[in-house]
Order: structure tokens, then C-alpha cells, then sequence
């Protein structure tokens, strides 16, 4: 084992490699002669070549000048040998897993298991070679490879209860190096890219060992459940889990110390991340490859890790410090969706996801600036504080517009309620970040990132409430007689409280989860930094909705009582005169009765002759009396109401 460091990044080194060489895509024959040619330089280097066959009869070819590496260089380059040769088994042994399913040869289901046996054993070596010590996330990292192939050689030979006890052994060292801030978002996402390939074998054990839930409840928390339950399991081939176990102790416990620190807690601002949307490695280098969206990318981190030394003392330096950032996202979007490719969706959900984000953290810092440099506002958490005194002139002011009394005291405003420009400009902030945490709400991916998506369903609820309270206040700070609208505040109020015991409803339920751990996203910040607030919200809503409910009775009473009696007679005050009309009526039974008409006919005097100028000798007898009989058919036809 070497005291020397490693200048580079394990994870990084494999998760740029695969999605730069057809991992990613499974394109394994270009990734596997891809990884030939990175050894191949690799022991030019090393001047570690292969030995030729013995009845080989080429040429010995001058070898070229090597550069002169130094003893850290040197170990660098053992480290990336012994990872490309454990890349190239596995990735042989993919190429006959794949081989495999077309064909169902057992040959080559049983050369595919020597190949993940042979990256074990070259693995086992790689984790002997890094001391944990001194590169102990390089060593979490080698490990976390090394046991998930190890746990694909447990799965494939049915052995479900240890191939699942290291598939959540890996999980727990993925969710604990996410929670610290030792790894930034790209190198989250990578990991997670690498880990998710493995997914349908974990729900397969689990349903074969019988567990709950097994096909519907989230990776992480089905791997935690896991390993809570089970015993623990040594019997490895890499080598036992304890050295991994302390390494991952003490970046958990490094974490704590700093988060604990009071100099870190002064600026929990510090070191923030943009975290929760599931990118993929390959969509992150085609994201790079775009001139703004690599501005915007570099722009952003230097930008969140800047924010605490950065002051700023209006809303025009808040604005000078977020609009060039997001102005470059916007541009790389615009750039993103002239392109062809068929992976521009994903990226371009990214890029509204930085922008929605950056906004979240904008108006939060604007509004914080705002309570504290307002002269309305005496501290940052007092905005919706009211006293006795003013509860109870509040309501004064209801009875007065409800009872319409002269005896009350005339009040046209309360005057010590905070001023309607304040609370006007909060309760823009707060609706604007409520807006763009409800954007982002639907693009986080839950399973992988709970921290984030949970925090995004407080912010949604607490800002909701808190911009229906700030409404609710501003109305009252701003009432007169002649515009008093009673329920638009109680609907303000109303829905200010659903918001608020969601919200509540949520915290309960974070604080209630022992494996819920607070990242350092932008959204975990946001809902850190306003979550002590919630309890006194709640308790002004119900006060001020007590007021509002007890006078809104009675101003109902006051209404059908009083106003609408005096209306009433004076729209019933008009003279009636009868209206002459004929009487309509229809005899049902006149379908069902045949009449004699002939004989109706003749009594009715109606003669068979006409005008001289009129008679026509052609016709006959029979055929004017026809005539007359059809005249007066339908005269009585229709008086009787026949069609």
C-alpha cells in the first residue's frame, strides 16, 4: 500500500471514459478496443509490455525515448493500468452476457462469470495499491466498482441474499458521499449513472428473498431497509468491508465536524449545488460542448461557491450577480434546440432546471434583503408577528365595517400593521419563488435525490401559505370603508392555511425519517432557512381567520336582514292589470272519434254550387263533393287540434 497521492479522480477517470467511448450507448466492442489502446499506452509508458509468444518471429522494433516520470507519477499511471485492465474484463464479460442471451450457450455463460471473477481479482489488487488514508474518496470510489461487479458475479450464480446485501452496501455509499459535500453535482450524477445499470438485479433479488415491496418501493430506501435487516455478511472475494466501512466513517463524521463548525454555520450559503436532476454523463459532456452552456456552467459553480464573500447591499447587486448566469443558460437552450441530436430533451430539462433554481435563490436572497433593510420591518422573522394589541384592533376594524355603527372608532387603516409597500414587494418574492420551486418539483428525480425533492415540497407549500398571508395583511393594512372586501381576505386566509399545514404535514414527516439527511442543494437551503418560521405562520392564520369567521356570521346576518327587506317591496311595487287573451285548449279524445261530415256539412248550410264565372262543366258531381268534404275535414282538423 502507497503513501502516495493520486492526482486524479477515480470516478471521474471511468465515467468520462465510458460516456466519451460507447459505454453509455452499450456500444461494448468500441469501448473494449478503446480501453486496448489506453493500456497499450499505458505500459509504453510504464515500459511494462507485454512478453512476446515464444515462437514469435517478428523484428524488434527501437524502442522510442520514454519521458522520465517522478515516483508520484508513476503511481498514478500503476493505478489507471490496474483500472483500464479491471474495464476491460468487465467489459468482455458484457460482451458475453451478451452473447449469451442470442444464443443460450452455457460455454459462454461460463467464461462470462471467469471474466467478472478475473475484475475481481484485479480489483482486489487496485484497493491494495490506494491507502484510505490518504486517498480515502479515490478508495470508496475503486471500492463501490469493485463490489458491484462482485455483486453481479453473486447474482448471476443465484446467490440473491449476498449479491443484495453488496447492491445496498454500494447504495449506502452513494447516499453517504452525496450527503456530504465531498462530491460536486456532476461527479453525483456520474456515480449514480454508473449504478443504475444494476437496478433490475436488486429488484429481482428482493423479490426472490421475498421482501416488501420489491417492485414499487424507491432503490435507496428498499437497500436501507435491507441492510438494517439483515445480518452482516464478510465473506468476500475483494476483501473484507470493514476498511470501507471506517473509510466511509470518517467522511460522515468530517462532514458533521464541518457542519457543526460556527464559522461554516455563519454562511450556510457556502459551497451551494444545483442537485436532484438525473443527468446522465454522456449528456453532461454534450452539454459541455456548447460555448454558453459551458459559460453558464462555469459562471454558476463560481458563483455559488462565492456568495459568502460576496455583500450585497440592494437588489440591483443581486440582479448584477444572477442575470449574466441566467442570461447564459437561456442562450444555451436557444443554442441546444437548433441542434440534431437526439439526446438535446434531457439537457435542455437541465438547463431550465439550473435556471429555475438560480431564480429560487435569487428572490430568496432579495427577500431577505427586503425584511432586513426595509425600514417596515424591524428583524428578518417579523413580518407577520402580530401583538394582542393589534388582534385586537383588527377586530375593531371588522366590527366597524359590519356593523356600520358611528360609535365605533373611526380607524382607516391599521397604522401599526407593517406598511402595503413591504408587504407588497414579499409577497412578489415569495409567489416568484414558489413558481420556479414548482418547475423544478416536476424534474426531480425522487428515488435518487429525497433530500431535494422533499425540501422542493416544503418551499412550494411554506411560500404559497406565506404569499397568501402577505395578501391577507396587505388588505388589511390598506382597507377603507368604501372598498371593504370581507372574503377575498377570508380566502386568502383559508387557502394560506391548507398551504401551512401541508407544509407542516411534511416536516413531520422528514423528521419523523432517521435516514433523511439535508444536502447542500439550493432548495435544501432555502427550506433550512425558513422551516423555525412555520409554527408562528400558522398561529397568525388562525388567529386572523378566528376574527375574520366570527364577523363574517354576523355580517351575513346583518345582509339578509337588514338590506334585503328594504330592496324587496320597492321591486315588488308595480300595478297589475288582467290581460285579455283566447283560450287555448286540445281535445285528446278528437284523434279517436271519426265525424260525419257530410252530414255536419249540411247542417252547416254549406252549399256544393259556385259563381257562374267559376263552374267548369267537366266536372262531376262526386268530385265537388269530395272537395267539400277535404274543406271542411280540415277546418275541424285543425280546430280540434289535428295535424
Amino acid at each position: 500500500m502507497s503513501e502516495l497521492a493520486l492526482d486524479f479522480n477515480v470516478l471521474d477517470l471511468i465515467s468520462n471514459f465510458r460516456a466519451a467511448n460507447g459505454y453509455d450507448s452499450r456500444n461494448f466492442d468500441k469501448y473494449s478496443k478503446a480501453v486496448s489502446n489506453a493500456l497499450k499506452n499505458l505500459r509504453q509508458l510504464l515500459d511494462d509490455s507485454k512478453k512476446s509468444a515464444k515462437n514469435a518471429k517478428s523484428k524488434k522494433k527501437p524502442k522510442a525515448a520514454l519521458p522520465q516520470l517522478t515516483e508520484n507519477e508513476k503511481f498514478c499511471k500503476k493505478i489507471q493500468l490496474h483500472l483500464f485492465e479491471f474495464e476491460k474484463a468487465r467489459t468482455k464479460a458484457k460482451l458475453l452476457e451478451e452473447l449469451y442471451s442470442k444464443t443460450e450457450e452455457p460455454r459462454q455463460r461460463y467464461h462470462m462469470i471467469r471474466r467478472l471473477a478475473k475484475a475481481i481479482k484485479i480489483g482486489s489488487s487496485l484497493l491494495s495499491l490506494i491507502d484510505p488514508t490518504i486517498n480515502p474518496l479515490n478508495f470508496l470510489f475503486a471500492a463501490a466498482f469493485v463490489a458491484e461487479t462482485e455483486a453481479e458475479i453473486l447474482f448471476k450464480q443465484e446467490i440473491y441474499h449476498n449479491a443484495l446485501y453488496l447492491f445496498s452496501f454500494v447504495r449506502q455509499i452513494s447516499s453517504t458521499l452525496k450527503s456530504s459535500s465531498a462530491l460536486s453535482i456532476n461527479q453525483a450524477s456520474s456515480l449514480d449513472n454508473c449504478l443504475n445499470e444494476n437496478v433490475p438485479f436488486i429488484r429481482f433479488s428482493a423479490y426472490n428473498l421475498e421482501i416488501d415491496g420489491a417492485r414499487s418501493s424507491p432503490i435507496y430506501e428498499l437497500c436501507q431497509t435491507f441492510l438494517s435487516n439483515s445480518k452482516d455478511v464478510d465473506d468476500f472475494k475483494f476483501g473484507s468491508i470493514e476498511n470501507i466501512s471506517l473509510s466511509l466513517n470518517s467522511i460522515a463524521e468530517s462532514t458533521t465536524s464541518a457542519s457543526s463548525d460556527p464559522s461554516s454555520s455563519s454562511s450556510p450559503s457556502t459551497g451551494l449545488t444545483i442537485t436532484g436532476f438525473d443527468i446522465s454523463t454522456s449528456n453532461l459532456l454534450f452539454l459541455n460542448s456548447f460555448n454558453h452552456a459551458s459559460i453558464a456552467l462555469t459562471s454558476q459553480n463560481s458563483l455559488l461557491e462565492s456568495l459568502q464573500s460576496i455583500s450585497s447591499n440592494s437588489i440591483q447587486d443581486i440582479d448584477n450577480l444572477f442575470d449574466p448566469v441566467i442570461s447564459n443558460w437561456k442562450l444555451a437552450i436557444s443554442e441546444i434546440k437548433q441542434s440534431k441530436s437526439e439526446i438535446k430533451s434531457p439537457t435542455i430539462k437541465y438547463a431550465q432546471f439550473c435556471i429555475n433554481n438560480l431564480f429560487c435563490l435569487k428572490f430568496h436572497l432579495a427577500s431577505q434583503l427586503t425584511k432586513s433593510t426595509n425600514p417596515d420591518f424591524a428583524s428578518l422573522d417579523n413580518w407577520f408577528t402580530l401583538s394582542p394589541e393589534l388582534l385586537n384592533q383588527i377586530s375593531h376594524l371588522f366590527l366597524k365595517f359590519v356593523s356600520k355603527d358611528s360609535s365605533v372608532p373611526k380607524l382607516n387603516k391599521i397604522s401599526d400593521l407593517q406598511s402595503a409597500s413591504g408587504l407588497s414587494i414579499l409577497s412578489v418574492y415569495f409567489d416568484n419563488i414558489y413558481f420556479h420551486s414548482d418547475l423544478s418539483l416536476s424534474n426531480i428525480a425522487k428515488n435518487n435525490f429525497l433530500a431535494e425533492f422533499s425540501a422542493t415540497e416544503f418551499n412550494c407549500s411554506f411560500f404559497s401559505a406565506s404569499r397568501d398571508l402577505a395578501i391577507s395583511l396587505y388588505n388589511l393594512s390598506t382597507i377603507k370603508h368604501t372598498s371593504f372586501d370581507h372574503p377575498a381576505i377570508t380566502k386568502s386566509l383559508l387557502s394560506a392555511k391548507s398551504h401551512a399545514e401541508n407544509a407542516s404535514t411534511i416536516l413531520s414527516q422528514l423528521s419523523n425519517n432517521s435516514s433523511y439527511k439535508s444536502s447542500k442543494s439550493i432548495q435544501c437551503f432555502i427550506s433550512s432557512s425558513h422551516s423555525h418560521l412555520l409554527p408562528q405562520i400558522i398561529s397568525t392564520v388562525e388567529n386572523l381567520l378566528t376574527i375574520s369567521q366570527s364577523h363574517c356570521v354576523a355580517y351575513n346576518k346583518i345582509q339578509s336582514a337588514s338590506d334585503f327587506p328594504s330592496i324587496l317591496p320597492s321591486l315588488l311595487d308595480y300595478p297589475t292589470k288582467p290581460i285579455a287573451s283566447k283560450p287555448i285548449f286540445y281535445d285528446l279524445a278528437s284523434d279517436f272519434i271519426d265525424f260525419d261530415i257530410a252530414s255536419i256539412s249540411k247542417k252547416a248550410n254549406i252549399s256544393n254550387s259556385s259563381s257562374p264565372s267559376d263552374k267548369k262543366p267537366s266536372k262531376s258531381l262526386a268530385s265537388q263533393q269530395d272537395n267539400n268534404t277535404s274543406t271542411i275535414s280540415s277546418i275541424f282538423s285543425s280546430f280540434l287540434g289535428r295535424k
